[in-house]
């Protein structure tokens, strides 16, 4: 793998503002839109020559909707989610898989934080990364349920994704997400004046993962 195909983490950081910061992405859309979002932001990122995977979550119990997400604005259950992943250099020199999830986090994400934000507490809950083409362990299908990616995918999802953003039916406008370790690390480097709105974008802000414990109204909350 070489470095040059590989995004440096202030890239990674400008990557992932472009979809949270881009209605057209839905993001908003709790319930709905992360097969679509995960397949073309992979193709985007095979398109401008990098590696891409994605995250796929879940864990095998007889719920429907057995992962529990206490996003600091809001408490919401899925059965699985899948994300974007690609290899980032990190400035220690590292290349570490990074998650590229605007509906959980600031940044992009490790795979330990977003194992957490799902709170895959269960004795199956797990995160399996694979390539873009490839069905996970728990169903089948590549892009989504007994659904493989194919020439049509990317068509499909644009179309699906318009839809969500004209009918907006679980829109939470308004997000407040997961700060992550990366955009943490990028906010050292900044000057005070620069960090002024260096936590928000379009229609989301987030909160710093030490606010994220306990709290009497809403209970247990996973720590990043």
């Amino acid at each position: 793998m070489e470095n040059e195909n590989i995004l440096t983490l202030r890239e990674a950081l400008q990557l992932f503002d472009d979809y949270a910061n881009n209605d057209d992405m839905a993001y908003y859309e709790v319930y709905d839109g992360c097969y679509q979002r995960a397949h073309i932001i992979c193709e985007d990122l095979k398109q401008m020559g990098y590696v891409s995977k994605k995250a796929w979550a879940s864990s095998k119990t007889t719920s429907a909707h057995s992962m529990v997400v206490w996003r600091p604005d809001l408490t919401f259950n899925l059965g699985t989610h899948v994300a974007p992943v690609t290899p980032v250099l990190m400035p220690s020199g590292k290349i570490v898989d990074l998650v590229i999830d605007p509906l959980l986090f600031d940044g992009p994400a490790t795979l330990a934080e977003f194992h957490t934000a799902l709170y895959l507490k269960q004795p199956d809950g797990k995160v399996e990364v694979l390539a873009p083409d490839q069905a996970p362990s728990f169903q089948e299908g590549s892009y989504m349920f007994h659904v493989d990616v194919d020439d049509q995918t990317t068509d499909m999802a644009k179309a699906d994704l318009a839809e969500l953003a004209r009918r907006k039916q679980n829109a939470y406008e308004h997000r407040i997400v997961f700060r992550s370790k990366a955009r943490m690390l990028v906010a050292t480097t900044l000057t005070q004046e620069e960090k002024a709105d260096f936590f928000k974008g379009n229609g989301w802000r987030s909160q710093s993962s030490d606010t994220l414990s306990r709290s009497p109204e809403r209970g247990f909350r996973p720590h990043l």
